[in-house]
């Protein structure tokens, strides 16, 4: 992600990187950027995201894409699988478990979801990665 062309808002701020997103970045989007990762385990909606930092829907996503280069909802995507990353290879919890803790209520659409972003199912990750 290039950050070089993005425009910047006055309210930024200097903050730790986030899953690879931030870097110099206005308060808001930090501050959905903590609130997202302090929520992985919970469905959110873009609603309550943008509510958190007193900020329309329409408004979050347009700032959140010109800060970031991507949508709230692929960060919010990204976020969780890296999340279950960690937890599968960091912990011994079981898939189901860890779908749970990265906010999906099914484990099907977890696999499907981590499938879709990693290339493989998380057993098999876990798998490959154990395996060396």
């Amino acid at each position: 992600m290039n950050h070089a062309n993005v425009p910047r808002v006055d309210r930024s701020v200097d903050e730790p990187d986030i899953h690879g997103l931030t870097a110099r970045l206005d308060g808001r989007i930090t501050k959905s950027l903590e609130f997202m990762t302090a929520n992985l385990d919970r469905p959110l909606v873009l609603s309550d995201i943008a509510g958190q930092v007193c900020l329309s829907t329409s408004r979050f996503c347009h700032l959140f894409r010109q800060q970031t280069g991507t949508s709230p909802k692929q960060a919010l995507g990204r976020m969780r699988m890296d999340r279950a990353n960690e937890l599968l290879l960091d912990t011994d919890l079981p898939i189901k478990a860890v779908a749970i803790e990265v906010g999906f209520q099914h484990t099907s659409t977890f696999i499907r979801s981590f499938r879709s972003a990693r290339g493989t199912t998380p057993g098999k990750h876990k798998d490959a990665v154990v395996r060396g």
